[in-house]
């Protein structure tokens, strides 16, 4: 069997081809959030449960909790959770 010009420039082409397809991942990665959302136009913006959730994370980090309750019940509501953003602003984002 003899391949002409023409029918070997077509294979090359319809190879190339198939070699720029890129298979079907059944596997994909997971999709991480790189930040904690807080909504504080809802009950997770409610003051106690920004000291609660702030202690907690207080614990888990090592930080001083008496120092950071202290924080954040000397002032009014704003105060309190420009305090939260101060500790936590890095890794959690306060939606308003």
């Amino acid at each position: 069997m003899k391949i002409n010009l023409g029918q070997l420039i077509f294979i090359k082409i319809i190879v190339v081809y198939l070699y720029s397809l890129k298979p079907n991942k059944m596997i994909v990665e997971k999709q991480t959030k790189s930040m904690v959302e807080i909504d504080l136009t809802g009950e997770q913006g409610n003051v106690f449960n920004l000291i609660g959730t702030g202690m907690n994370y207080c614990r888990q980090l090592g930080l001083n909790q008496k120092d950071f309750f202290n924080e954040m019940t000397k002032g009014d509501y704003e105060n309190s959770v420009k305090v939260f953003d101060k500790h936590f602003g890095h890794f959690v984002k306060l939606l308003r």
